[in-house]
């Protein structure tokens, strides 16, 4: 990519140290998340503060930030330059707004978080994780108030990961979304279908890790995943990391009795890593790297975890693959297997719920990190607040912490505001896929297995453009309108209609 305007050549150098020392920080996460004993925690959170205070100073480097502040759109007719202006903007606020202690202080104590995480859930003992939790509270509203809002801290922390994203935005979205899948939910449970479905007991059934991986890296290879590019691993928690777009991993997790569990936490992380992939090579070290938003790169993974790898065109496909591979599993149908993928029903783990009910847990994870955020709630009254809320929005409650409030990543690394970007990736992908459809028939590839001419689509409108286009811009951009939700509720009134024979 050719950079003919020269203030933006004299700091993009300095970018680059910028990227490199970001790249390497995602290693030191890949290694704590998947490798790291448990007695190197304190070691590995010195390792983390000092890399973040590098990238912090380079950040704070006076020509850099002399120069990104004299920096203007206007200054250039170039697409690409003006992109890079408006995204160095964007992510330096965050370090000429917060003070370097505070940065600093966050990523040491976030490191120490994810640890005490891991054992608190291991243990169920909440009260190991709630000090650090309340320390990474407390930083994060001293964070909204240097980096500013207008009505409510919420948004401060939204904005950094979802452009202009705002608490009230997400709760008119939310509001109108919630009774529309309320009322779904209680005319499936009302059908014939699904007191047939709830009959049917595959618990009993057992899936060998080792084949659920050969399963799962089957359809990786089937959606383009570069393994030359990428690897998967196991982690307590699912995710995907990017140390360079040549190496994109993944991790997995596995349940011996659900192979579930494995198989769409790696076909969602493999939605993620092809993002990556296929961003346009020349963008790399620049801020044109990367995904452009959370929002957008959920609606990819959400995309291919849901319309693809529980589609019932492609389960039909993959069952011949499936009973290769768990001959004595009691799923003996293709019927079988997609009610099975396709179950609907209100449960207490968010990566584990079907797509009927899988907002209602954001929408949880929304209200309680808000009014956390709004000094509504303590820290301390989580367990009980999280319970209360499962039993109102789904009927269900939690016996244990390891089940509620600690099954989630999210806070031990500070990321206030992720959670309602799992939602607009929902409503991007349907919206996508409505767009899809009119130039591919989707249907006829997922039943042959031939996912590449959905990948090429994806690739072409979305992956390639990395963080050229602003979320509501590139929306627009692929589907010829802004968000909009009713592609989303019409998705799963089509689908769960015809599943289970809804009237």
């Amino acid at each position: 990519m050719q950079i003919k305007n020269k203030t933006l050549n004299t700091i993009l150098p300095i970018y680059k140290d910028i990227s490199l020392l970001n790249k390497m920080l995602a290693v030191l996460g890949w290694d704590q998340n998947v490798n790291l004993p448990a007695k190197a925690a304190q070691g590995r959170a010195d390792q983390i503060a000092y890399l973040t205070q590098l990238l912090t100073e380079k950040w704070l480097d006076p020509v850099m930030q002399k120069t990104i502040q004299s920096l203007k759109e206007s200054s250039t007719d170039s697409v690409e330059e003006k992109a890079i202006i408006r995204n160095l903007q964007y992510a330096s606020q965050y370090y000429y707004k917060v003070p370097k202690n505070i940065i600093i202080k966050k990523s040491k104590v976030t490191s120490e978080a994810f640890m005490a995480w891991q054992n608190a859930r291991s243990e169920n003992d909440f009260p190991l994780f709630q000090p650090y939790l309340e320390q990474i509270l407390e930083l994060n509203k001293q964070i909204s108030e240097h980096l500013g809002y207008d009505k409510n801290p919420y948004d401060a922390h939204l904005h950094l990961h979802e452009p202009g994203l705002t608490a009230a935005f997400c709760a008119e979205t939310f509001g109108a979304l919630r009774p529309k899948l309320t009322d779904l939910l209680t005319r499936i449970q009302a059908s014939p279908t699904y007191k047939l479905a709830r009959k049917k007991k595959f618990s009993n059934d057992t899936y060998p890790q080792g084949y659920q991986k050969q399963l799962s890296e089957y359809v990786l290879h089937l959606m383009q995943y570069d393994f030359q590019a990428g690897r998967m691993d196991i982690s307590a928690h699912p995710f995907t990391t990017t140390m360079d777009q040549y190496d994109v991993r993944i991790t997995t997790r596995y349940d011996e009795y659900d192979f579930r569990e494995c198989y769409t936490s790696a076909v969602h992380e493999g939605g993620h890593a092809l993002y990556e992939q296929g961003i346009n090579p020349e963008y790399e070290y620049t801020p044109l790297e990367g995904g452009v938003s959370m929002g957008i790169h959920e609606s990819q993974s959400r995309f291919y975890e849901n319309m693809v790898g529980r589609s019932p065109p492609f389960l039909k496909y993959l069952m011949t693959h499936f009973q290769k591979y768990f001959p004595k599993s009691s799923i003996a149908s293709v019927d079988d297997l997609v009610l099975y993928l396709n179950e609907v029903n209100p449960g207490l783990i968010r990566t584990k719920a079907d797509e009927v009910t899988y907002n209602l847990h954001i929408i949880l994870r929304f209200e309680i990190e808000n009014d956390l955020l709004n000094n509504k709630i303590k820290v301390k009254d989580l367990p009980e607040i999280w319970n209360a809320h499962m039993n109102t929005y789904l009927g269900v409650e939690p016996e244990t912490n390891r089940d509620g409030v600690l099954q989630d990543v999210h806070w031990s690394y500070g990321e206030f505001g992720y959670f309602p970007t799992y939602s607009l990736g929902n409503l991007y992908s349907a919206q996508i896929a409505a767009t899809l459809r009119k130039d591919i028939d989707i249907d006829s590839q997922l039943q042959t297995g031939d996912l590449t001419p959905i990948h090429s689509w994806l690739k072409e409108r979305i992956y390639t453009h990395g963080s050229l286009y602003w979320p509501d811009e590139l929306i627009t951009r692929v589907s010829g309108e802004k968000l909009n939700p009713e592609h989303f509720i019409r998705y799963l009134k089509e689908k769960y209609t015809k599943l289970y024979h809804l009237a």
